[in-house]
């Protein structure tokens, strides 16, 4: 996606032709009450792509947009989610502690972030869990952690739910995921006339759990022993599976037939370039990023970390409208990501 001149000029002296034309109920807004939040160490972190057009805001709740995400990868954090309103918004960051970054702190709605899970999350017992790096939705938060729902691949439609502490998840997945399963067990397949597998604790025990498949779809699964007509078997892909099925409802795969290990494919954003090529900086101390207040003020919204490339692209009083090198997030309509002009000066 290409930024063309004219936005550039939108972007930077909108506010200015605008006459600072803020809304009287954005003056005269009234603080609200803080909704309660996780503890301080419930902090979310990764780099992924935020979905194009997500806002971000200036106050958990109300308030004003401040930046625009573009749908380019980014680094994020987010923390003080908010447990029981699923209105207000958590606190998020364009930054991480791993890399320098131009950070913008503002305000999201959780579950407009998307959301991994580093660990298996038990769903049922030992025998069924949501798999780790999976992509999970945000349904609720507490004070011991986070809940979540999975969507089952191939399935119609059946939702996975699971409760787990903040260091379960991520903004992002990371590394592979792991394939613990024995390499010598024999290979068992769905058969076709099956679209309802009922997963047992043992051969002819309680039944513990049924996978829903669509028609037409199949899973693989590992059997380790068959015992009294019941396979034990495990399967991972994006949720894990363990326990006893009727051998009646698999087929045995040929030695030799592959099964390849289930891979979250990699997080891919948008490509943003822009139709000019505005000057290049790079920040060797943090420089204060403002947007503007009604009356004339300059806020602090943010900061550009020392190491950071980022383009400016004009002048304006004695301060410097810029953007992240990136483009993953623009100001919003009226505003400006704006630093004192000096800074530019500084070594």
């Amino acid at each position: 996606m290409r930024t063309s001149k004219a936005m550039i000029g939108a972007v930077v002296f909108g506010w200015v032709a605008s006459g600072w034309a803020w809304s009287t109920r954005d003056a005269a807004r009234a603080a609200e009450p803080a909704p309660a939040v996780t503890d301080p160490g419930c902090v979310l972190r990764g780099t992924a792509p935020p979905a194009k057009g997500t806002l971000l805001f200036d106050t958990p709740t109300g308030g004003r947009v401040i930046a625009v995400f573009s749908g380019a990868l980014t680094p994020l954090s987010m923390s003080a989610i908010p447990i029981g309103d699923a209105t207000a918004r958590a606190r998020v960051s364009t930054s991480t502690p791993e890399s320098p970054a131009f950070r913008i702190d503002g305000f999201v709605r959780p579950a407009e972030l998307p959301l991994y899970t580093m660990r298996d999350l038990p769903v049922v017992g030992s025998h069924v869990a949501i798999a780790s790096h999976q992509a999970v939705k945000l349904v609720g938060a507490g004070a011991d952690g986070l809940r979540v729902e999975r969507t089952v691949l191939a399935t119609r439609g059946q939702v996975l739910s699971a409760s787990a502490p903040c260091d379960a998840f991520a903004l992002s997945p990371s590394g592979p995921m792991p394939w613990d399963v024995d390499q010598e067990a024999r290979g068992y397949r769905m058969k076709e006339s099956i679209q309802d597998v009922d997963l047992y604790d043992r051969p002819g025990g309680a039944l513990i759990f049924t996978l829903k498949m669509l028609a037409g779809t199949t899973r693989l699964f590992r059997g380790t022993e068959v015992r009294r007509g019941y396979v034990n078997v495990r399967s991972r892909s994006d949720i894990v599976i363990d326990g006893w099925v009727r051998l009646r409802a698999l087929e045995p795969m040929r030695k030799g037939e592959l099964m390849e290990p289930f891979i979250t494919p990699p997080l891919t954003g948008a490509q943003i370039t822009l139709d000019t090529q505005p000057q290049l900086k790079r920040a060797h101390k943090e420089i204060a990023i403002r947007g503007p207040e009604p009356g004339g003020e300059y806020k602090p919204i943010g900061a550009i970390e020392p190491g950071t490339e980022f383009y400016v692209v004009a002048n304006y009083l004695g301060w410097s409208s810029v953007l992240p090198k990136t483009l993953a997030v623009s100001p919003a309509e009226g505003g400006g990501f704006w630093i004192d002009t000096t800074e530019l000066t500084i070594p």
